[in-house]
């Protein structure tokens, strides 16, 4: 969902990334929020569904998750870009924060980033969503065909997601 400004000339492209499952849909309205805020301040702003998530097209159990999710916010940036923004923030919410995170570190065109409850690590994140998952009291549906298949409060992880996710550490410095 695209924000503009009153003013023609925006400067500044603010790209919001949510957070992942649960936590997306608890945030969702706060970024609705925090899209108009920004309009009304003058900037740009452009709140993204990553690939299989909220509106956006695909689903869980496409391949290559993690990647799709870093391609959107990708998108999303040259999408604001070409609405006139010239100079991007990326704000990312918990497992949003983490990929903003690594998205940023490959564009040229990112003037700021703001981190919200990011998680440090994919394997953190996981580990905190298999703990809010037995904090609930939820049980995983058995899905026989699908193995392979975990869930955070009802939202899917393949075994290629989180691998995918596992090899994610922003502790760790790049190439190590």
């Amino acid at each position: 969902s695209l924000q503009r400004p009153d003013s023609p000339q925006c400067r500044v492209g603010l790209v919001i990334v949510p957070a992942f499952g649960y936590e997306a849909v608890s945030s969702r309205r706060a970024l609705k929020h925090l899209a108009e805020d920004a309009a009304r301040a003058g900037m740009l702003a452009l709140r993204v569904d990553l690939d299989g998530t909220g509106d956006s097209a695909g689903d869980d159990f496409a391949p290559e998750r993690v990647d799709a999710w870093m391609a959107s916010i990708g998108d999303a940036c040259d999408l604001a870009r070409s609405a006139g923004a010239e100079r991007l923030v990326l704000v990312g919410i918990r497992l949003g924060a983490t990929l903003a995170t690594i998205v940023s570190q490959s564009r040229a065109d990112i003037a700021g980033l703001v981190a919200i409850a990011g998680v440090s690590s994919g394997k953190r994140f996981l580990r905190e969503g298999k703990m809010l998952q037995m904090a609930l009291g939820l049980t995983p549906r058995e899905v026989p065909a699908l193995a392979d298949v975990h869930e955070i409060a009802g939202f899917a992880l393949t075994a290629q997601t989180r691998a995918a996710l596992s090899a994610i550490d922003l502790t760790r410095p790049a190439g190590a």
